[in-house]
């Protein structure tokens, strides 16, 4: 049974009986619509502007790289990197805005007499590294580049590059890509452990996230078993950023540690340690997690 197929919508019903290149193109305009309409307050800078933008890129470029089997590649490559590349502008910016959170509540943890220099020193640490990331954004935004991919993101019809070999059912072809896409999350799950590498669980994260993303937007059409899994990819993902999060804020007050007075450089190195500790924490708790993703996920096929 197709996954969902109990639990259509009225949008899902309908849509599910649309050829897969047409069902293809509106999805794709509703996530550039997404990415659009974020535009103006992420080029004024605004923090949530930024992370809806980054976003809504993630979630359509997801969507074409989980498509790949069933896409012309010459036709969408340029399109697709072109999202790569605003997708990490802004995340280098976002990924500053969460490190400095985290740099602030291990600050908080501290003796009181110790946090106005400890906050100084974290003022100075992320100011430098906000300065870099803006400075990478704001060529982005005025770049001829950028200018292109947004006449790109207006006309976009992800179904004229569908090969003509292609099924048209639509719960056919999507149900062959997610398959696709969890077998290669399921690959990358296979060879961790608790002791892995913080880039192969960054690696796993990646792939959930990606999963997850695609799930969601099919989700309207196929309805519980596509919102239980990606509900619970989700989890995963949340989790997996928790340890990475820990791990980034970790190495940052490492460096804060060795450029501050002894007795700053001893709360610093003790801060950085219980970020490590964190990070561990994280990923002790994935294998309960991906059971219960896996669970879903078979129980829905």
């Amino acid at each position: 049974m197709p996954m969902g197929a109990k639990d259509h919508s009225v949008l899902g019903k309908r849509l599910v009986k649309q050829p897969f290149p047409d069902v293809l193109t509106l999805v794709g305009r509703e996530l550039a619509q997404a990415v659009l309409v974020a535009a103006p307050s992420a080029q004024a800078g605004s923090d949530e502007g930024i992370h809806v933008q980054r976003v809504a890129v993630r979630r359509l470029r997801s969507l074409i790289r989980c498509c790949v089997p069933v896409l012309r590649s010459s036709d969408i490559d340029e399109f697709a990197e072109d999202l790569s590349w605003l997708g990490s502008a802004l995340g280098a910016r976002r990924d500053v805005d969460v490190l400095e959170n985290h740099l602030r509540s291990a600050i908080n943890a501290l003796p009181l007499d110790d946090r106005s220099e400890s906050a100084a020193r974290v003022d100075e640490y992320v100011l430098k590294l906000y300065s870099a990331a803006d400075v990478r954004l704001g060529e982005v935004f005025t770049s001829e580049r950028y200018a292109n991919l947004g006449e790109q993101l207006v006309a976009v019809e992800l179904g004229a590059f569908v090969r003509a070999d292609t099924p048209v059912s639509v719960e056919t072809v999507v149900g062959e890509l997610i398959h696709g896409s969890w077998r290669r999350l399921a690959k990358s799950v296979d060879h961790i452990h608790s002791e892995s590498d913080i880039t192969e669980w960054h690696r796993v994260r990646t792939k959930a996230k990606k999963l997850r993303y695609v799930v969601e937007v099919f989700t309207p059409i196929f309805g519980r078993d596509y919102e239980r899994l990606g509900r619970r990819l989700a989890a995963v993902t949340d989790e997996l950023g928790e340890q990475r999060d820990a791990y980034a804020c970790s190495e940052a007050l490492a460096e804060i540690a060795g450029n501050v007075p002894g007795h700053l450089a001893f709360e610093f190195g003790r801060m950085a340690f219980i970020q490590e500790i964190r990070s561990v924490t994280a990923a002790e708790e994935f294998p309960a997690l991906w059971r219960r993703v896996r669970s879903s996920f078979e129980s829905a096929v």
